[in-house]
C-alpha cells in the first residue's frame, strides 16, 4: 500500500511520469514493468473512488459551491497531431 502511494503521489502531485519512476526504481536495482506500474495506479485510483465519491457529495451538499471551468487542450488517438478543446472543472 504505502509503494502504491508513493507511486500516486509520486505522479499526481510531483508531476513525476510513471516511465521516470521506473528508472528511479530500476537505478535502485527494483525492475517494474509498464504493465504492473500501470496496473497499480488504475487499481490505486479505483481504491480511492469511494473517498473522492465521499469527498464531492460533501462539497456538493454546502450551502456555498464555487466552481472553476479551465479550457484545455485535448490531444486523442483518433485525430493524431490535431488537439480538441477539453476543460478541468474544479469544485470548492
Amino acid at each position: 500500500a504505502a509503494l502504491i502511494a508513493l507511486i500516486l503521489v509520486n505522479k499526481y502531485v510531483d508531476h513525476l511520469p510513471l516511465d521516470r519512476q521506473q528508472k528511479i526504481f530500476r537505478r535502485e536495482g527494483v525492475k517494474i514493468s509498464p504493465s504492473t506500474i500501470n496496473n497499480w495506479v488504475k487499481r490505486g485510483i479505483e481504491c480511492l473512488e469511494v473517498l473522492y465519491q465521499s469527498l464531492v457529495n460533501e462539497i456538493k451538499n454546502r450551502g456555498y459551491l464555487q466552481a472553476d471551468e479551465t479550457p484545455i487542450k485535448v490531444l486523442t488517438s483518433e485525430k493524431k497531431g490535431a488537439t480538441h478543446q477539453g476543460y478541468f472543472w474544479v469544485y470548492h
